[in-house]
């Protein structure tokens, strides 16, 4: 009799913990590492001021031959040393995505919406070095192309400058054109 009083009191304790646990998880939308309140808004909450989140490494065959990928799925390839995703379709990287111009070019443009330039009232600016290098203003009419070319111009306006350091010391005179 004892022994089945214990049993029994081991099924109750069991089907309580069970219980617990399968209600805790039902009511549980959220989960914070590092972070004790989660952000309502996420499934997963991650917090650290000295970490960071390290994806799935492995090369482009490993990545290709993943069985049925899930739309969203994110990896990085070691072989190409870049970021994918599954699109649901097919694994495209972030890096070459309609998102941005890709450095080896872009396919399927289209110049009536894919250009480089402005999209607001502001000049294009160039630079390299971190130094102007070329300018194209449409609001005083100026354009520069060439390193420090238009430098020091503060209300010139109407002027074109090519080459380096053209027109490097025009401050205020216009429709004046320098090449070399």
């Amino acid at each position: 009799m004892r022994h089945k009083n214990f049993l029994s009191a081991k099924i109750i304790i069991a089907c309580t913990f069970l219980f617990t646990l399968i209600s805790t998880k039902s009511f549980s939308q959220n989960v914070g590492i590092n972070n004790p309140t989660p952000d309502a808004s996420s499934l997963l909450d991650l917090t650290s001021t000295d970490k960071g989140l390290l994806v799935p490494r492995m090369t482009t065959a490993q990545r290709t031959g993943i069985s049925l990928p899930a739309t969203g799925l994110l990896v990085y390839d070691a072989t190409l040393n870049t970021f994918y995703y599954f699109d649901g379709t097919q694994w495209k990287s972030i890096f070459t995505s309609s998102a941005g111009w890709g450095l080896p070019g872009n396919t399927g443009t289209n110049p009536a919406i894919n250009f480089v330039g402005t999209a607001d009232n502001q000049p294009l600016s160039f630079r390299v070095n971190n130094t102007n290098s070329g300018r194209i203003d449409h609001i005083n009419h100026n354009t520069s192309l060439g390193l420090l070319s238009l430098a020091g111009n503060t209300t010139g306006s109407s002027n074109i400058a090519i080459g380096d350091s053209a027109l490097f010391s025009n401050t205020t005179s216009g429709s004046m054109t320098a090449i070399g």
